[in-house]
């Protein structure tokens, strides 16, 4: 019982609202995790100088990364950069974990250069911790492309239309 009292007084002193505390965060230093407890942590759409970060450089920075899937929920950053150190210079590792400190189970890789991610590549299905790895090249969103499929969902198209009766006892 002394364990979740002391859990909720940590979590009553965080003063960032809800919302704050889902999206990922990276640390300016490098190698990276979602901790929510460290102060140093700042959100992954900024950069240091607080100045929110355009589509052009988001588009750099994701040709120069890639997606790491299936990783070990025991596996840090520093063993992911010892694993894709042979590709090229690392730049930042980030491992996402849900609101609760638990990883997610994949990584973002960034390198300093583009052909890193060629060199990248060629490490999918390679084991780390025993399991094999899914290495992709990181996609980078679009905002506003998120596809609407109208009130009936994808495909749904109402066969018929009646009007509506008056049924008393049905």
């Amino acid at each position: 019982m002394e364990v979740i009292d002391i859990k909720l007084e940590e979590v009553g002193d965080d003063p960032r609202p809800l919302s704050h505390r889902r999206r990922p965060y990276t640390r300016s230093l490098g190698i990276t995790t979602n901790d929510f407890t460290n102060s140093t942590w700042q959100q992954n759409e900024e950069d240091s100088s607080g100045a929110s970060i355009g589509l052009p450089e988001k588009e750099e920075i994701d040709s120069r990364s890639i997606f790491v899937g299936n990783v070990d929920y025991a596996c840090n950053p520093e063993e992911i950069q010892q694993h894709f150190q042979s590709c090229g210079t690392v730049n930042r590792v980030t491992i996402l974990s849900d609101i609760f400190g638990q990883p997610k189970g994949y990584a973002y890789v960034e390198f300093a250069e583009v052909d890193a991610v060629q060199n990248a590549l060629l490490l999918n299905e390679t084991e780390l911790h025993g399991r094999p790895l899914r290495v992709l090249p990181k996609r980078t969103n679009i905002p506003g492309m998120k596809q609407n499929w109208g009130p009936f969902g994808y495909g749904k198209i109402p066969r018929f239309r009646r009007a509506m009766r008056y049924r008393p006892y049905y």
